[in-house]
């Protein structure tokens, strides 16, 4: 029997997350068929860096301490999400494949540094026909061991030097200028189809990639 837990994570100084803490809260209680709903608002998971020192990290470090206190099936959900109907089939796609990975509409290769794609071998050309995953919602379900690689995976890029893109480029020494001086991408990569770099989801994507991890839509 899956034991199913659903975790976000909404830390602020600032009363800014106060009512979406609240919906997610009563809509994930009455439509999550969850176990357990973790909601992570005045410290960080167990474990993770800040998300000043580490960009989107404590989503991985959240996952991984619904693991370590004995849940299965495990749902991210970004706090500003709430449910509108019972999540059951999304629980029995989730134990039944191992994973619930969903495509983003923008491509890997207008979002990923130079760095992290050197860091998995993979041309921009390549990454350019590649989705990048939403961060937003997705699932693991740890009896899987695809699952669990991906997310040990996961927590081994979740430093800055992955996650917070902090390759820069050769700029303004290059001899092609980037057409957005003004965007991340312009400091992540001489490229002028590089627009910024988008942490967690870049590295989701190159491991699942790697993985053989299907997107859904």
């Amino acid at each position: 029997m899956n034991k199913r837990a659903i975790v976000t994570c909404g830390v602020s100084n600032r009363r800014l997350f106060t009512p979406y803490l609240e919906r997610f809260r009563d809509t994930f209680s009455e439509f999550g068929c969850a176990d357990y709903i973790k909601i992570f608002h005045k410290n960080w998971p167990p474990g993770s860096p800040d998300h000043g020192t580490v960009n989107y990290g404590f989503k991985v470090f959240a996952v991984l301490d619904m693991w370590q206190k004995g849940f299965d099936s495990i749902l991210w959900l970004d706090s500003s999400c709430h449910a509108i109907r019972p999540l059951l089939d999304m629980w029995t796609h989730l134990e039944k494949e191992g994973h619930i990975l969903i495509s983003d509409a923008n491509r890997l290769g207008n979002y990923s540094s130079d760095n992290s794609l050197a860091t998995f071998g993979m041309s921009r050309d390549d990454a350019m026909n590649l989705k990048i995953q939403c961060g937003t919602c997705w699932g693991v379900n740890m009896k899987n061991e695809r699952s669990v690689e991906f997310i040990r995976r996961l927590r081994s890029y979740a430093t800055p030097e992955h996650f917070n893109g902090t390759h820069v480029s050769r700029l303004p020494g290059a001899a092609v200028k980037h057409p957005r001086p003004g965007t991340d991408g312009f400091k992540l990569s001489d490229d002028e189809r590089c627009w910024g770099h988008r942490s967690d989801e870049v590295y989701m994507q190159l491991v699942g990639n790697e993985l053989g991890m299907d997107l859904h839509n």
